[in-house]
């Protein structure tokens, strides 16, 4: 997928990979002439800056991440697979107990 993803950038384009896994990848540096390609983590954010956007936007109701998020116990870790696999929940949160 990255090699594809670079050899149908045009002279000057740029590839941001996000989500790229832990694997190795050759490529031919002329693959490379002219073009960028650059490794995303978490969006290159500044969280000193970002996070309180992102509240800001929440608290207008422009960013229901609440709505994301579903908690599960530590016990119902095959639920919370199962629902994250099935996009019934976006990001599920396991709670040791207590």
């Amino acid at each position: 997928m990255i090699r594809t993803a670079i050899a149908v950038l045009r002279p000057g384009g740029s590839c941001g990979l996000v989500g790229a896994g832990g694997g190795e990848v050759t490529l031919r540096p002329a693959s490379l002439a002219g073009r960028t390609v650059r490794f995303i983590l978490e969006g290159d954010a500044v969280p000193q800056q970002f996070i309180p956007m992102l509240i800001g936007l929440w608290r207008q109701g422009r960013f229901p991440f609440d709505r994301l998020i579903r908690t599960y116990p530590l016990g119902g870790i095959n639920d919370a697979e199962r629902d994250s696999a099935s996009g019934a929940t976006v990001k599920p949160v396991l709670l040791p107990a207590s």
